[in-house]
């Protein structure tokens, strides 16, 4: 939902598995939360390409979860964003 289009599964691994759909679809309507959230994701799967901004394997990791590198889609994601 929201101009990310952020996922519940994807807003549960950034802020918590704790937290509410009604949260999740309300919150993430924002950019300003929506960009905060896709920072959390990233901080906790590959904090690495945060550091080194690494462009690529963010999209990707924001297209396809944690196990980005497996899935096909993500290239044509990445090639789609670049």
């Amino acid at each position: 939902v929201g101009p990310l289009q952020i996922g519940y599964q994807y807003f549960c691994d950034a802020w918590g598995t704790g937290e509410s759909e009604v949260r999740w679809k309300t919150k993430c309507q924002n950019l300003e939360f929506s960009e905060d959230t896709a920072i959390r994701y990233w901080s906790r799967w590959c904090p690495w390409a945060l550091q080194f901004l690494d462009l690529e394997a963010l999209a990707r990791a924001h297209n396809g979860g944690p196990r980005y590198t497996m899935q096909l889609k993500t290239a044509r994601y990445w090639r789609k964003v670049r």
